[in-house]
């Protein structure tokens, strides 16, 4: 199956998917849409899945490359997520994903598709969304806003978490909310994911929620609506890599897969240990061996998705 990204962070995305070797084997090819100007640093990296790169430019027209240097991070990645999945490059269903949304450990394709029915994850709900400090908090409150008043349901599923998608219906949602996108900061995930399960229900299981280490990338920041039951994927940050981050013991550790599973097990043990040093006053002086949460939170505002 094929997995596709958009991506700015070489980096980022080819470490990304040295992890999705290694946990999901049903994905067989990767595609990513990048600038132009870094097409040769991804095509010239050796990976472990064939990659093909395409250049944002190919897939974007006249106007749209002239506007997309003004965009706020996310009106960017709708275009640019629709305008690649509209291209020929992209099958007729394909797991999408952000570049630093890496699996834990082994993941089967029936976390994606049960008897030709699509699953889905969500974790909040966008009428409920209650911060308004980021690009992707703009994003989530227009969405939630657009789709109440279509009559749509709110549920969020962007959460760094690989979701797979059907080509026809994502382009059938860009065609219905193509004139609110050109108003509002339309979230990619939710506009599509909403707009399927509304439309066409006996193609998709309920909505389970979702399965994302390290979503939201600091525990202080949102509290989602509902609880991962399980971790399928890190949302890979590279602040909780630093000196002072959560994960900085395993920040000069290169991967090694004999050792993938022991490395999850390690992170999901800190991080768990961390969200509950948060919840109770009187641990606060345990937080100085991992974070500074109010330090934390303003990187975390001034952080830029992809």
């Amino acid at each position: 199956m094929q997995i596709v990204y958009i991506s700015n962070r070489p980096e980022i995305m080819l470490e990304t998917l040295r992890h999705v070797a290694n946990f999901m084997p049903f994905v067989n090819r990767a595609l990513v849409c990048v600038p132009v100007d870094l097409a040769s640093a991804f095509a010239k990296s050796s990976t472990v899945i064939p990659l093909q790169v395409v250049i944002e430019n190919e897939i974007l027209a006249k106007a749209e490359i002239g506007e997309l240097a003004s965009m706020d991070h996310q009106s960017r990645n709708y275009l640019l997520r629709k305008n690649l999945i509209a291209s020929s490059h992209v099958d007729a269903h394909f797991i999408m994903s952000d570049d630093d949304a890496r699996p834990l450990k082994v993941i089967e394709k029936s976390r994606f598709l049960v008897d030709e029915q699509y699953r889905s994850y969500f974790f909040h709900d966008m009428q409920k969304w209650s911060n308004n400090q980021t690009e992707f908090d703009a994003g989530q409150i227009a969405t939630g806003a657009v789709l109440q008043c279509l009559n749509i349901s709110t549920l969020s599923f962007a959460s760094h978490m690989p979701q797979i998608v059907d080509r026809a219906l994502f382009l059938e949602a860009a065609e219905f909310f193509k004139n609110y996108a050109t108003q509002y900061p339309l979230c990619e995930w939710g506009s599509y994911f909403n707009y399927a399960l509304s439309r066409y229900p006996d193609r998709f299981l309920p909505p389970q929620p979702y399965a994302t280490l390290c979503w939201p990338e600091h525990p202080l920041a949102w509290r989602p609506e509902v609880t991962p039951k399980e971790y399928l994927f890190e949302n890979y940050t590279p602040a909780l890599y630093t000196r002072a981050g959560v994960f900085s013991e395993e920040s000069a550790s290169p991967f090694d897969p004999d050792q993938s599973v022991f490395t999850s097990v390690r992170k999901i043990v800190r991080w768990r240990r961390y969200e509950i040093s948060l919840r109770h006053p009187e641990q606060e002086k345990n937080l100085r061996r991992f974070l500074n949460p109010r330090t934390w939170i303003n990187k975390l505002f001034r952080h830029q998705q992809r």
